[in-house]
């Protein structure tokens, strides 16, 4: 049986976090051990990995999307793992993603 699922995705996990942005072709600095600053943008993209807290300028809400995205799919997929299961996933041409176990 198979289930729809919508998921808000907080950005905590440094280690996924860290793997996401580097998937995605982004550079960041890293401010201390909770807080990540990503440069490739006119208005720096910063993120409390502590607080979840994500600061960006309104223009880059379709990059915070992406990051989200992939950082949900990632964490996901890292759970999957540990549990000793094998997933794949198929990403639709407006970015969806399914995911499936087997």
């Amino acid at each position: 049986m198979s289930a729809k699922i919508v998921c808000q995705t907080e950005l905590h996990d440094s280690v996924i976090l860290r793997e996401t942005l580097k998937e995605l072709g982004l550079t960041y600095t890293e401010q201390g051990d909770e807080v990540l600053q990503i440069i490739n943008s006119s208005y720096p993209i910063t993120i409390n990995m502590k607080t979840g807290d994500v600061n960006y300028d309104s223009d880059q809400s379709r990059e915070i999307d992406k990051i989200k995205q992939q950082y949900a799919f990632n964490f996901i997929r890292d759970q999957y793992l540990k549990e000793g299961t094998d997933i794949h996933h198929e990403v639709e041409a407006n970015g969806t993603i399914h995911i499936y176990s087997r």
